[in-house]
């Protein structure tokens, strides 16, 4: 049975996203089902008078688990340690994660690294892009791209979370972050179906062409969330710089370029452009693993 281990409220002083002892990080909605189901522990829902749902830490909890002692506010994450209280629980956060991290590289021995620092178990990535196996192809076909360079971009972005990116939701507040399974920005979305690469819905008056522009965050941020949006929109993203740059390069065959344009914006195009450690990482180790599994190999 799982615990609340961090908190966080909304500016009315409601706890909209939680991070769990094993550092799964939920939205309101899907913990209440979880407390509902009875699996996590000293926590429970109440229906506030508005008939929203809230999730309350236990009376009766100790304070080790009394989870409303480990709490800090939306506003917090503009500048998580900017107070002592933040900056011990996101410190006892970051702990706990590489604790946990070091527990399962002992446990497995086949991990993957980033930086030299280990992130998470290869059977962790293999499971990770299996499940959106069929999205990736789906995709990749549709707007004619190598498959392999998606998923391996989904393997980076999925290794590379970090607690920045368990706060997705933060862009509900108009901070600049990634959001998804595809760690796409809300600007860069708009921006996509502004220029017609993809609309998740093309039938909402407010994803025309028209009016993208003044579409609140909130109504592209709920298609990001979703995983075949989130991969449709990455593998948008791919085509997108490819044609930004084919008057200057052919993109297509190298993945370790569009990894590092993905990941860090593609600025001007040139002739020569070079790749980061991470374009380098995405083309020499991740596309191998991601074609593994796309081929059904892994």
């Amino acid at each position: 049975m799982n615990k609340i281990a961090l908190s966080v409220k909304n500016g009315k002083g409601k706890n909209v996203f939680f991070v769990l002892d094993d550092l799964r990080a939920l939205l309101l909605e899907d913990v209440v089902p979880m407390v509902k189901a009875g699996l996590i522990d000293n926590a429970k829902v109440i229906t506030d008078k508005n008939g929203e749902k809230i999730i309350k830490s236990l009376a009766n909890a100790n304070k080790s688990d009394n989870f409303s002692l480990n709490t800090i506010t939306i506003e917090s994450l503009k500048n998580p340690f900017r107070k002592r209280r933040n900056n011990n629980l996101i410190n006892q956060y970051l702990i706990s994660r590489e604790k946990l991290l070091n527990e399962k590289l002992k446990a497995n021995g086949n991990g993957i690294f980033i930086d030299e620092v280990f992130v998470c178990t290869k059977q962790e990535v293999l499971s990770h892009i299996l499940q959106y196996k069929d999205i990736i192809l789906s995709a990749s076909d549709h707007f004619k791209i190598d498959p392999y360079l998606l998923g391996a971009i989904l393997i980076d972005e999925f290794a590379r979370v970090d607690i920045k990116d368990c706060f997705d939701w933060a862009a509900l507040l108009e901070f600049e972050t990634s959001v998804g399974v595809a760690q796409v920005k809300v600007e860069r979305a708009r921006v996509l179906i502004k220029n017609g690469y993809y609309n998740p819905n093309p039938g909402d008056v407010n994803f025309s062409l028209e009016n993208i522009k003044k579409t609140k965050v909130s109504c592209i941020y709920r298609f990001l969330l979703t995983p075949k949006h989130s991969i449709y929109f990455a593998a948008a993203n791919i085509k997108r710089i490819i044609d930004r740059w084919i008057s200057f390069v052919d993109l297509s065959k190298r993945p370790e370029i569009i990894g590092t344009l993905y990941s860090i914006g593609d600025g001007e195009p040139k002739t020569n452009p070079q790749p980061n450690d991470r374009g380098l990482q995405i083309a020499n180790e991740f596309y191998s693993i991601a074609k593994g599994v796309l081929l059904g190999n892994e």
